[in-house]
This record gives C-alpha cells, structure tokens and sequence, in this order.
C-alpha cells in the first residue's frame, strides 16, 4: 500500500473545511488501505487522524461490502484499538455515534452492529469526572441528527436494549443531549422522531425534576441526620464513596457489556473453528486412507520393481553371453573365410601365371584355345570352392 496522498493529506490543518476532491482522495484511499490491510495499526492512525474530513463514512462504506461475520469482526477490531480506547478529542464517541446514525438509516437490519453501538456510546460520552461530556449536543447534531432522514425507519428499541436500567440511561443520556441543541426549523421534526424512537419512560424534564426532588428529599434528611446523629465531614465522605462506588459499578456495567459482546462472538468464532475442525478432521480420515492405499501400491510396485530387475540382470547375463558367442563365431567365422580364400588363391595361381605369360604372347588361334581352355580350368576352380556360376539360382 502506498501511503503517499494519505501522509500528504493528513498535514491539511483543518481537514473539515478541505476541498471536496481532497475529501474524496481520503475516501478512496481509505478504502483501498481497509481492502488491502484490513483494521490495521496504519488503518486505525489514519482513520482516526483524518476523521474530520468524511467522519465515518469510509468504515460504513467499506463494512457494505462484508459478510455478518467479517462486519462483527471488523467493528470489534475498532473497538479493541488504542486510538479508540484513547478516545482523544472525543473522536471514538464521534465514531460511534455517526455509525450508529448511518446503520439505522442505511442498514436497520444490522441489528447486532447497531445493538453494540448502542452499548459502547455511554462509556465514551462520560468524562474521566463520570460526568457527560459537554460536546455532546454538537456531537449528536453533526453526526446523528444529520444523517436522519424524514422518512428514516428506526429499529424498534425495545429489540435492542433489554436491559431496563441500561435503556434509561442510555434515553436520558441522548435526551438530555437533544435538548441542549437549539434545533433548525428543519431538524425539529428529527429530533421528534428520534424522541419517539428512544420511548423512554421519563422525559428528560421529569427525569430531571424527579432526580431533582429525591436529591432535595436526601438534603433534608442529611441536614436532619447531621443535626442529630453525625457531622457535616462524615455525611461528605459518605456522599464521596457512593459517588465512586457508582462510578466503579457504571465502569463494571459497562465491563460486562463488553465481555458479553466478546463471549457472544467468541461462541460464534467457536462453532465457526468446529465445524471447520470437522471438516478438516473428514479431509484427514480420507487423506490416511489415500496414503495407506498408496502405500501398499508402493510396496507392490517395489516388489515388482525388484522382480522386473533381477530379470533385466539375467537378460544382461544372457545378451553378454551371446555377445561372446557371436564374437568368437564371427571370428572363427572370418578366419575360416580367409583361410577358403588363400585355398581359393593357391588354386588360381598356376593359372593366374599362365595368363600374365600368354599377355606377352601374340593372339592366335592356338593362343585363343588355350585361353579358353585356361577360363574353363579358372571356373571350374571356382565351383569346386563353392562359388558355381553356372548353378542356377
């Protein structure tokens, strides 16, 4: 992957008021580093880095293309990196709540990636003080209000939250968000379905003057108790612990959300890993049989093999055999030929002789008789040593 255009955009100061083609060289490229390398450690940099430029729309985009399980594997890796658990400048809290307005408007049946949202956000809108974080009505009105639609279809909420304390707080934390918002005239009708949507038993306002009254109500009876009963310093210090004891249990809600979530995808992951290992298991059965199978074919052909070659060495014993037997027959062979021959020599000399004196010798009829005679000797010669041309063929 070549990092060039996105080292090259992430030095744009204010990457929100960036060109629309800067904008979309960010999208590309993202794309392509999420196709390439997945949610790597350089993924999670330059995605975090370069938020403000397209929000979440690269991940959305890219989760489109997956399956269930690869979509779960891949929001769990975001929730698992360290530059979410960093949460720097509210920019997980970001994420997850432009996630959680994109899925509900563009993939409401992503009922498990919308459910988890849902449980991540309270965690990432409360301050290290356990108090919500002031930049949460900016948050939800350029994240979430934005990305609602007048016809946009919310999942039911009760499918989604079963847990009854979990879903009060979660509809009061978005609740008392919406409210700070001084809403547009087109973002009224909105925030009207989005307050429908949450069904919260309370309202914010009298969740408020409900919380308001019962703190009023533990006032009077401190006030009454420290007259009577304790002092001012021990009721602080009591009113100091049940606010980290909440604290600590808010953090262990949360905990167990998450490891829920984790066991609910570890349960998946396990079923996914047994069939698998059976299916290996069946190919391992077959693979044995094949090898036991080729194994006894070896043996057998080994056998033959060493059969086949004790043939070929008594073979090679016979054809050297032969060869020496043709040798010394074709030596005797040509031996007795020359021997047949130096007869046949000795025979013709006499006439051999003859002939070399009558070419001396003047042609006359006398002459002519005794050649004739000679030719007749010379052929007669020949057929007693085997080579009679008069014999017919």
């Amino acid at each position: 992957m070549d990092y060039t255009h996105l080292d090259s955009l992430m030095e744009i100061s204010k990457k929100s008021d960036a060109p629309k083609e800067k904008k979309r060289v960010y999208f590309e490229n993202m794309f392509a580093l999420f196709s390439e390398e997945g949610y790597s450690d350089n993924a999670e940099r330059y995605f975090f880095k370069g938020f403000s430029f397209s929000g979440a729309f690269p991940v959305f985009e890219f989760m489109k293309k997956l399956g269930d399980n690869d979509k779960n594997n891949f929001i769990t890796n975001i929730l698992k990196g360290e530059k979410y658990n960093e949460n720097e400048n509210g920019t997980s809290l970001k994420i997850l709540i432009h996630l959680l307005g994109l899925f509900i408007v563009h993939s409401p049946d992503d009922i498990k990636i919308i459910d988890l949202l849902l449980h991540r956000i309270p965690y990432m809108a409360k301050t290290k003080a356990n108090k919500i974080t002031k930049d949460l009505p900016s948050i939800l009105e350029k994240y979430f209000i934005s990305e609602i639609a007048q016809d946009t279809v919310f999942p039911e909420y009760k499918k989604l939250v079963n847990d009854n304390d979990f879903g009060k707080d979660f509809s009061f934390l978005f609740l008392s968000g919406l409210k700070e918002i001084k809403a547009k005239n087109n973002d009224v009708h909105k925030i009207t379905k989005i307050n429908n949507w949450l069904d919260a038993k309370l309202t914010v306002d009298n969740d408020y003057s409900t919380l308001k009254s019962k703190n009023e109500s533990l006032v009077r009876q401190d006030k009454q108790q420290s007259e009577e009963e304790v002092g001012i310093g021990t009721l602080n210090r009591i009113k100091e612990q049940l606010q980290n004891n909440i604290s600590t249990l808010s953090k262990f809600v949360f905990f167990i959300s998450d490891l829920q979530n984790e066991l609910s995808f570890a349960k998946r992951d396990k079923k996914k890993f047994e069939s698998e290992c059976l299916r290996l298991k069946t190919e391992n059965e077959a693979i044995f049989s094949e090898k036991s199978k080729l194994i006894n074919e070896c043996f057998s052909l080994r056998n033959d093999n060493t059969s086949k070659e004790e043939i070929i060495i008594q073979l090679k014993g016979e054809i050297e055999k032969q060869k020496s037997i043709l040798s010394i027959y074709s030596t005797d062979k040509q031996n007795s030929l020359s021997e047949q021959l130096n007869v046949l020599a000795s025979k013709l000399k006499t006439h051999y002789l003859n002939y070399k004196d009558s070419l001396e010798m003047e042609m006359t009829v006398e002459l002519g008789e005794k050649l004739k005679n000679l030719m007749g000797e010379i052929f007669k010669t020949l057929a007693k040593s085997g080579a009679d041309v008069d014999k017919k063929v």
